[in-house]
């Protein structure tokens, strides 16, 4: 059993704070909205938002969140809090719906033991037919 070949119920997904999330490689797209309720979260432009915290998408079609040096999520402070905990982006609320990458299930303890913990309730399952 595969565990792209399984549903998840992302409810019982238990973030640890580790930050691992912000620093994996990939990009957070950003809606219009998105930009909308964090500029105001921070009392700034849409425009003044995005020319200090985005970039264009690698693909064109629309605003990242820029990266720091070091290759984390601009919005990652010292302490893995997301300085922009709440406006957060659509694409970080839904973590981890949608990110089942093998770099992210290899870094995100909390999305190991989701995996691990579905993968044995299908087996007690399957067992039990």
């Amino acid at each position: 059993m595969k565990y792209d070949d399984l549903t998840y119920d992302f409810s019982k997904f238990k973030c640890l704070r580790c930050g691992r999330c912000c620093r994996v490689e990939g990009v957070v797209r950003l809606t219009s909205k998105d930009i909308r309720d964090m500029a105001e979260e921070f009392n700034m432009t849409e425009q003044e938002f995005v020319d200090k915290y985005a970039t264009i998408a690698p693909d064109k079609t629309g605003f990242v969140f820029k990266d720091r040096e070091d290759g984390a999520c601009i919005m990652l402070e010292g302490d893995n809090v997301c300085k922009i905990q709440v406006a957060k982006p659509l694409q970080c609320r839904r973590y981890p719906e949608g990110w089942m990458t093998h770099e992210l299930i290899n870094a995100c303890v909390g999305l190991k033991t989701l995996i691990v913990e579905t993968v044995l309730e299908r087996k007690a399952k399957d067992e039990a037919l």
